[in-house]
């Protein structure tokens, strides 16, 4: 009979069940960061690129122009009244009768009397033109004579002042049964001196607005004599 030989079995170990477990837990890790890595991947991708709007222009400012308006009234004629203390310009075309045409009002008590004619005067209404008169008085009569008018002729009547001197303007539309007006009064009172100034333009003269025009200009030169 044969003997029979018996080979001995290894004694193998089951394996650590805590290392398997730790290397469960790595796979897993990985797995998930591997799975966010390529979720940020593909968002990245599908970003729209991003838009890039141009800067805001600044406006450019556009310099006011230097050039100063041209005084019309540079090469104008210059009347100096001494008698009234005043001077005041009009244009070559406009007529003046000054205080030597007016010698018998000024020997009446009149101080100074001037009129100064548009090319378009009428002389049998009066109309087209500038006069100035002069004489002894006080603003306040002056002014209650503006104030009946205003009233009775819907005039606007203002305050304004020239050199210094405070007085009144008076806007209004003359009108009587032959013709019709439109008017600019002023009353000034210096040196115990009243000054009675007036425009008035005839409303059916072709050229009423230019004649309107020229003579609030003719106006605004009036000055006191020192």
């Amino acid at each position: 009979m044969e003997e029979q030989t018996i080979t001995p079995i290894p004694n193998t170990k089951p394996p650590n069940d805590k290392l398997f477990k730790i290397l469960l837990l790595v796979i897993g890790l990985l797995i998930v960061i591997g799975l966010f890595l390529n979720a940020y991947l593909l968002l990245r991708k599908e970003k729209p690129p991003e838009v890039a709007f141009p800067p805001t222009p600044v406006p450019t400012q556009i310099p006011l122009s230097s050039t100063p308006t041209p005084d019309q009234t540079t090469n104008w004629k210059t009347y100096i009244s001494r008698n009234g203390k005043y001077f005041i310009k009009y244009p070559h075309d406009w007529t003046l009768l000054g205080d030597e045409f007016f010698k018998e009002d000024i020997s009446m008590g009149m101080i100074s009397v001037t009129t100064l004619r548009s090319p378009n005067f009428q002389l049998n209404k009066f109309n087209n033109r500038i006069s100035i008169n002069v004489s002894r008085g006080n603003l306040q009569e002056g002014k209650k004579v503006l104030e009946v008018w205003a009233k009775n002729k819907d005039g606007k009547l203002e305050n304004i002042t020239l050199d210094g001197i405070v007085g009144y303007k008076l806007t209004w539309q003359y009108s009587d049964p032959t013709s019709s007006a439109s008017r600019v009064d002023l009353r000034f009172e210096k040196d115990g001196l009243l000054y009675d100034i007036e425009l008035s333009v005839d409303n059916k003269t072709p050229n009423k607005d230019s004649d309107l025009e020229v003579g609030n200009l003719i106006l605004s030169t009036f000055k006191f004599l020192p």
